[in-house]
């Protein structure tokens, strides 16, 4: 039985239904469901990399580099949104400063 969530209408729940409507009719059967029938990755995702390093003089430092998904999946991501940007209705990567997450980190 299908019963429509509440995050229907969010993006996120617009986008399922989206791809449900697309590749719902095949033998996977997804259409009229809320989820897309496939697992999808469930790694925590924070924007940005911070790591302490050791430099030769022992003296640690810090290192902040942005990334775009998990630690496993945001190379592979980064690739995808330079060569053909951010889709349609994401939230952008920029509203988190990487400058303030610079100096947070200090």
């Amino acid at each position: 039985m299908f019963t429509r969530s509440a995050a229907t209408n969010t993006l996120q729940g617009r986008a399922i239904h989206s791809i449900n409507e697309r590749w719902g009719n095949d033998f996977r059967s997804w259409n009229g469901h809320e989820t897309i029938g496939i697992p999808v990755c469930k790694k925590k995702y924070a924007p940005f990399d911070i790591r302490l390093i050791r430099g030769k003089s022992e003296k640690l430092g810090v290192t902040v580099n942005r990334v775009y998904g998990c630690h496993l999946h945001s190379d592979a991501r980064k690739k995808v949104i330079q060569k053909h940007g951010e889709r349609k209705g994401w939230e952008p990567f920029g509203q988190w400063s990487l400058r303030k997450a610079k100096q947070m980190a200090r």
